[in-house]
């Protein structure tokens, strides 16, 4: 019989990690979904790994392919989904037993909710401090408009642009796919998937645990790919400019944080040939962005103290972020 929701889990070399997070997703208070394993060619015992979960549980489906990317392998689950609902985990994370019950309930709460978020809480595998149990006592549950709900997004109140986390219709995806060869594909598709839905639901429970470890792509490094970040926020605000002008604040502010995070990586790699030209451009663009910020505006705080030392400091303001 047809699921009613789909879980699509991408998986590249995660070993050490994927039982738990299988665990995690199998061991759900909802009952009627599907997980669907996208092996993206690993190397080590991953996908081996897959299979033997497959086999151990009926609701499991694991399909292997050749490696194309995290991107690749999410649009590659979205083709596989039999669910009218679908979400997203990544394979060294994992959620809490509630999770898949509470983004749902938002769905049958009201009609025209095309998207659910709960908030997430990162995981740091040496700290034994790592619990939400005192944080999820008090829910509480929000209906957002789309540019309320993508404008909260861009400024990371409550949830970020992360496809995790999120409980998507599953046509909201008919014409949106993750655009592959690029960073923060999230980034890219988020918050246009956000800007297409009649209401999105916000629940503040706490059920997606976000592991920070070595080798993850909060971890990379600067290389020319790096530069789609320009083209990713360059799309991001021009959609915000047929939007109101809060939401173009966001674009800008959302934008500027990405781009310094671009450019701090870079500045680690200053040995690269293309350094002096990425550095110009990034530079450029976040001085652009930085014309719609004003210090009592509704940007982060740090890009408006980022505002107040670029306009005294001038470039010098830069070097402070390799620091």
């Amino acid at each position: 019989m047809k699921p009613l929701l789909s879980v699509i889990i991408p998986v590249y070399n995660v070993e050490h990690y994927l039982k738990k997070c299988i665990n995690s997703v199998v061991n759900q208070e909802f009952s009627d979904y599907e997980i669907i394993i996208i092996d993206d060619g690993s190397t080590d015992l991953s996908g081996a790994i897959a299979d033997n979960l497959e086999k151990k549980y009926s609701n499991i489906k694991t399909f292997h392919k050749k490696n194309g990317g995290l991107s690749d392998a999410r649009n590659c689950g979205i083709k596989k989904a039999l669910g009218d609902y679908i979400t997203f985990v990544d394979s060294d994370d994992a959620i809490n037993p509630m999770y898949l019950q509470v983004l749902y309930n938002a769905f049958q709460r009201n009609k025209d909710v095309d998207i659910s978020i709960i908030r997430y809480l990162n995981i740091y595998p040496h700290n034994q401090n790592n619990s939400d149990s005192s944080i999820n006592k008090k829910n509480k549950y929000r209906l957002l408009t789309n540019e309320e709900a993508t404008e909260k997004m861009l400024l990371q109140k409550g949830y970020d642009v992360s496809a995790w986390a999120k409980m998507y219709k599953k046509e909201l995806f008919k014409d949106n796919l993750f655009k592959e060869n690029i960073v923060s594909e999230d980034y890219q598709l988020i918050p246009k998937i956000f800007l297409q839905a009649k209401k999105v639901a916000y629940n503040n429970f706490i059920g997606y645990y976000y592991l920070q470890r070595e080798g993850s792509i909060m971890n990379s490094t600067f290389s020319v790919n790096s530069l789609s970040i320009i083209e990713t926020a360059r799309e991001i605000y021009t959609l915000s400019l047929t939007k109101n002008r809060r939401l173009q604040v966001a674009a800008s502010s959302k934008a500027i944080s990405a781009l310094i995070e671009q450019y701090s990586l870079l500045n680690k790699c200053k040995s690269l040939p293309i350094y002096e030209q990425a550095e110009e451009l990034l530079r450029d663009n976040i001085d652009m962005y930085l014309k719609n910020i004003t210090v009592f505006g509704s940007a982060k705080l740090k890009v408006k103290v980022f505002k107040v030392l670029q306009k005294i400091l001038g470039k010098v303001a830069y070097k402070m972020l390799t620091k």
